[in-house]
């Protein structure tokens, strides 16, 4: 249980993001891991330092064993802040853009209530909101307390070999 409480946080904060503050997505992230976390790690933006994501709830499903902890099952909430087109309404391509991993922008839920907005020198901002999953692996520390233990993944697949 304690676990997958931990998964729940580490996700809202791992799915939290914003360009004009990069930095603190690290501090952030850093309560949860025993060593120095790159603020762009799985930054869920449209590219890495852009863009600005909010996860609003997270839920923990199953905690698989694994070598010496869990990898927790979460499914989140978030929040995606995009630009408007000329008319007020998003354009296809920032939601596209915004919706990181190569989802189809099928996935996109929009909110039923009006979401925030505000106005700035690019014009009018809107939010999509998507279901995210994530697979949380955490593990009991030297020290007793549970962290999230991230493993660097190789980037091909010769390099797993």
């Amino acid at each position: 249980m304690e676990a997958r409480q931990v998964a729940e946080c580490f996700a809202v904060d791992y799915l939290s993001c914003d360009q004009a503050d990069p930095d603190q997505r690290r501090r952030a992230l850093a309560a949860y891991v025993s060593y120095p976390v790159d603020a762009e790690l799985g930054w869920p933006g449209p590219a890495p330092g852009e863009g600005r994501c909010r996860a609003l709830q997270a839920r923990a499903g199953r905690a698989l064993s694994w070598d010496y902890g869990f990898v927790v099952d979460v499914v989140a909430l978030v929040e995606i802040e995009i630009e408007s087109s000329a008319g007020g309404v998003p354009a296809i391509g920032s939601v596209a853009g915004a919706v990181a991993g190569g989802e189809a922008v099928s996935a996109v839920v929009w909110p039923s209530a009006v979401p925030p907005t505000s106005c700035s020198e690019q014009g009018e901002r809107r939010a999509a909101v998507v279901w995210r999953r994530v697979g949380v692996p955490v593990r009991r520390h030297d020290s007793g307390r549970l962290v999230v233990d991230l493993q660097a993944l190789p980037a091909t697949a010769e390099e797993a070999l």
